[in-house]
């Protein structure tokens, strides 16, 4: 081969490489387009979720200002009504009544619950002083010679 056919032929190897490199970045070149659009399409998506998200956001935080409200309204309305309800309870009634009824509930509550207790004690954990008062109990059943049965 001659010289220009050497040099031709080097030509030719150099431009189908090229050619096949300018092909490859071509397919490349459609690939990130592709995926450029893919990104836009997201970032669109993205921008109206993010605004109807704020849009969710503001009432959202709406509703929890109101229920706030509405649970503050109901508790000052139900401490009116109490309020109310004792007001017209002392108008009706005298203060001493009241009272003097309450502690007559609290004393027979406190003496019934006192009562139990003892009486529980004493049959779970007789203590000396129980197993003395049960011993001369039967005592004094057998020497005065009553039955100890009622």
């Amino acid at each position: 081969m001659s010289k220009s056919d050497k040099e031709k032929s080097g030509i030719v190897e150099i431009r189908d490489v090229l050619k096949d490199e300018f092909q490859r970045f071509s397919s490349i070149n459609s690939v990130l387009k592709e995926t450029s659009d893919g990104f836009d399409k997201i970032d669109e998506t993205y921008q109206t979720y993010g605004s109807e998200m704020d849009i969710s956001k503001t009432h959202l935080l709406k509703l929890k200002r109101r229920e706030f409200f509405e649970n503050v309204f109901i508790y000052v309305g139900l401490a009116i009504f109490f309020i109310c309800v004792t007001y017209v309870m002392l108008k009706r009634f005298p203060i001493h009544r009241i009272i003097f009824f309450a502690l007559n509930i609290i004393e027979m509550i406190v003496s019934y619950i006192w009562a139990s207790k003892n009486y529980v004690f004493d049959l779970l954990l007789p203590t000396n002083k129980t197993i003395y008062n049960m011993n001369s109990t039967s005592l004094n059943y057998s020497s005065n010679n009553i039955s100890p049965e009622l």
